[in-house]
């Protein structure tokens, strides 16, 4: 038996979108790792399938995540610090507060039913 494909899940750090995409198997990784840092190693590769809770769009985009400063992003975030940050080195935890901190995502689908009350 082969495995064909994992799945993992992570929540934005920038605007809480829950969104999900896939572990390469066959990726030789060094054998002290574990699954969550084969997670974030695939989270910067950008393997991405789907925002969690959000409707698809019918078509294949090829979206990339990334892991800045410690923070997970998801591929809207990715895109927003890309624009504001130079290629040649990765965002600082202050701009990326600042950058994300300005016109919010609408995160009620992805942590939907969190906050609510019973």
């Amino acid at each position: 038996m082969s495995l064909m494909h994992v799945r993992a899940t992570f929540r934005c750090d920038g605007c809480g979108r829950a969104f999900m995409f896939e572990i390469t198997p066959d990726t030789k990784l060094p054998a002290d790792w574990t699954l969550f840092e084969e997670a974030e190693d695939c989270l910067r590769g950008g393997s991405f399938l789907a925002y969690v809770g959000e409707k698809r769009s019918g078509r294949r985009e090829h979206l990339f995540s990334s892991l800045q400063s410690g923070h997970h992003l998801c591929p809207d975030c990715t895109s927003r610090i890309d624009e504001a940050v130079p290629e040649d080195r990765d965002a600082t935890e202050a701009e990326i507060e600042e950058i994300l901190s300005s016109n919010r995502f609408e995160s009620t689908q992805a942590v939907q039913g969190e906050d609510e009350e019973d």
